[in-house]
């Protein structure tokens, strides 16, 4: 009976930990089913995964709503597109994991730099051919000048790409040194490597508009932007704290640095799910003044019909990454995590060190 009390006590914990976090955006959910079988296929082309266990893992991540939750108005040929741009960042973030051994700053150093130089590259060429991760990325760049994505909307994506890249590169110094990290600045570390500025990018292309530079860095727009960035980190510990303990160790998530200073699991998530409600009213707060910031600058009609969309895709995408988050992929399922720690991505047929070594040699 003392067994099976304490059985359903986990069970209720488990529960309020996994429980909706409440957001005041909808949700416009559109599961795009063709994803899920391409994004595997197509990392099987580009060698990103390599064994059928390594295919399993990925499909269980279920791109189908992946995409669906991020860009629910994405159609035929974007949907490939996105779904592979997803998986892409996906698994080269993950090969940086603290369990990987690749996570040294002098070797994600030298492969960020091959990124960056795929990047920054003449869409569809590629500076390092033969090399898988660069390879893909030259695969997708090709892809998207083939959309007919406008230089500003293209310079966007490189910025916020090479700022998710930067932040990775952020986590192995400070993993590497032991850095010591309070909330603040572990979430100003953060909101380039959760990615959603890019997601932002993405919907503004399947829309086809192209929110003016001289909005999008105002003061205003740019609080809106962190505090939103600050509920999308915090929403990813909430329900990923099992896979940061587990599988990366925990250096770069809010709900396991308040448990190292002392509070229980659950504290800690009150307390995380505490702190996205005061992002979400600094949100709020910012979101109010933009009516009388486009007043101030006399925008167009058709100007402020673009930002007031714009404003709305941004929430869809936070309401869109909370169900994805809780019970829409089974990269965020705890028992799925069990699975996937024992199928690891096998990061050395990548050549990381390898790659490493060699370009040292050659500096």
């Amino acid at each position: 009976m003392t067994h099976i009390a304490d059985d359903s006590a986990v069970a209720a914990g488990e529960a309020a930990r996994r429980a909706p976090v409440p957001l005041p955006f909808p949700t416009r959910y559109r599961p795009a089913a063709r994803a899920r079988k391409h994004v595997v296929d197509w990392a099987g082309r580009m060698r990103l995964v390599n064994t059928d266990a390594e295919r399993a893992r990925l499909d269980s991540w279920n791109f189908e709503n992946v995409v669906g939750c991020f860009y629910p108005d994405a159609d035929g040929d974007a949907i490939d597109l996105l779904a592979d741009w997803n998986a892409y960042l996906t698994l080269l973030d993950d090969q940086f994991d603290v369990t990987t051994g690749f996570e040294a700053p002098h070797v994600v150093h030298v492969i960020l730099d091959m990124v960056l130089d795929v990047l920054y590259a003449v869409p569809g060429t590629n500076p390092h051919p033969g090399v898988q991760f660069c390879d893909a990325l030259s695969d997708i760049m090709r892809r998207v000048a083939a959309t007919g994505a406008g230089p500003v909307w293209l310079g966007r994506l490189r910025e916020s790409t090479r700022l998710f890249f930067t932040a990775i590169q952020q986590q192995s110094i400070d993993h590497a040194l032991g850095t010591p990290l309070d909330i603040p600045t572990l979430l100003s570390r953060r909101r380039a490597d959760v990615g959603i500025q890019m997601m932002f990018d993405w919907n503004a292309l399947m829309r086809g508009w192209e929110l003016p530079v001289s909005i999008s860095e105002t003061v205003e727009f740019r609080r809106m932007h962190d505090a939103l960035a600050d509920v999308a980190v915090m929403i990813n510990d909430v329900f990923s704290a099992y896979r940061e303990r587990d599988q990366i160790g925990g250096t770069y998530s809010t709900v396991i640095l308040l448990e190292r200073g002392g509070a229980s699991h659950d504290e800690a998530n009150v307390e995380v799910r505490r702190l996205i409600q005061h992002a979400l009213d600094n949100y709020l707060t910012a979101k109010g003044r933009i009516p009388a910031l486009l007043d101030l600058m006399k925008v167009d009609a058709a100007t402020r019909t673009g930002t007031v969309q714009h404003i709305a895709d941004m929430e869809s995408v936070i309401a869109g990454l909370e169900l994805l988050y809780r019970n829409k992929s089974g990269r965020y399922d705890p028992e799925a995590a069990r699975y996937s720690r024992s199928v690891p991505t096998h990061v050395a047929d990548w050549g990381f060190r390898e790659i490493a070594t060699h370009r040292a040699a050659f500096s």
